[in-house]
C-alpha cells in the first residue's frame, strides 16, 4: 500500500512538472523590429497579432527571393509578373510599397485556402502569401480584443490596422478609418491607402487592397480591403490582372 501511494505521488508530481514546463507561453502582441530583409535589401518590421506574425509594412521588392526579376508594369496583364508604383509615384514606394498583379504574387503556385497557406510566391524566404482564411483568423482575433475594436461591433477593426496618415478624412461617419486618424493603428500593422492599378491608378488615399493566395474564379482572387469611409475590413475579390498591395506572414 505504501509503495502504491508513493507511485501515485510521483505520477502527480510528474504531471505538475509537465504542466508548468510544457505549457505554451502566451505570446504578447507587439512590434518586432527588423524581422526580415528581402532580396532587394529592404528591411521590414513585423507585428505579432495572436498566433500570427505579419509584416508591418507593404512589400516593396522587385525580385523573387532567388533573384529572378519582375516586370515593371506599364499596363494590366496576366502574361507577366508585374509591379507598379502606387499612384504612379516612385517617391511613395518606401512608405506604401509596390502594387503587384496576382501572377507576380503567386509565381505559378496553386491557389490555397490553407492555414498557413504554404505559398511563398513573392514573399522572402521564411514568409508566405496569406490565404483568405489567414486573413479571417486575423480579423476574428482582433474582434475579440477591446483594444482593437471601435464602438461595440466586433467587426469594427479596420481603424486598428490603418496607418495614422495619408488616409482621406471622413469627418461624418463614426468609427471609420478616416474619422480621427490619430486613433488609428492600435495594432501597429500600419496599412497605408496605396490604392490599386487597373490600367489607371485609382483609390490612392481612400483604399488599401491586399492580395490573398486564394482564387475566387479563373479571372479573380480574394482580397482584404480597408476603406476610408468604413469601420470594417471587407473580404471580397478582384481581377487578377490589377495591381494591389501585399503583406506576407511568417511561416
Amino acid at each position: 500500500m505504501k509503495n502504491k501511494s508513493l507511485l501515485w505521488a510521483l505520477v502527480a508530481m510528474g504531471l505538475l512538472l509537465c504542466f508548468s514546463s510544457c505549457k505554451k507561453d502566451k505570446v504578447e502582441d507587439g512590434l518586432i523590429e527588423g524581422a526580415v530583409t528581402d532580396i532587394d535589401g529592404n528591411t521590414y518590421n513585423a507585428v505579432q497579432l495572436g498566433d500570427q506574425v505579419w509584416m508591418a509594412s507593404n512589400l516593396r521588392c522587385t525580385k523573387y527571393a532567388d533573384g529572378t526579376g519582375l516586370t515593371y508594369g506599364l499596363t494590366v496583364t496576366s502574361d507577366a509578373p508585374c509591379y507598379y508604383p502606387p499612384n504612379d509615384n516612385l517617391d511613395i514606394v518606401d512608405t506604401c510599397g509596390y502594387l503587384y498583379n496576382w501572377k507576380a504574387v503567386m509565381r505559378g503556385s496553386s491557389t490555397s485556402y490553407l492555414k498557413p497557406s504554404g505559398v511563398q510566391g513573392i514573399c522572402p524566404d521564411g514568409w508566405h502569401v496569406p490565404s483568405v482564411e489567414e486573413w479571417r483568423i486575423l480579423l476574428d482575433y482582433l474582434g475579440t480584443n477591446a483594444n482593437y475594436i471601435t464602438g461595440e461591433n466586433s467587426k469594427n477593426v479596420a481603424k486598428s490596422l490603418a496607418a495614422n496618415e495619408l488616409w482621406t478624412v471622413d469627418s461624418i461617419n463614426a468609427y471609420t478609418v478616416g474619422n480621427d486618424l490619430s486613433a488609428n493603428n492600435a495594432t501597429l500593422f500600419t496599412a497605408y491607402p496605396a490604392g490599386s492599378y487597373n490600367g489607371n491608378y485609382v483609390r490612392y488615399g481612400t483604399r488599401a487592397d491586399f492580395w490573398t493566395c486564394s482564387e475566387h474564379s479563373a479571372t479573380a482572387a480574394d482580397i482584404a480591403s480597408l476603406s476610408h469611409n468604413s469601420p470594417i475590413v471587407s473580404i471580397n475579390n478582384g481581377e487578377k490582372t490589377y495591381g494591389r498591395s501585399v503583406r506576407c506572414v511568417k511561416d
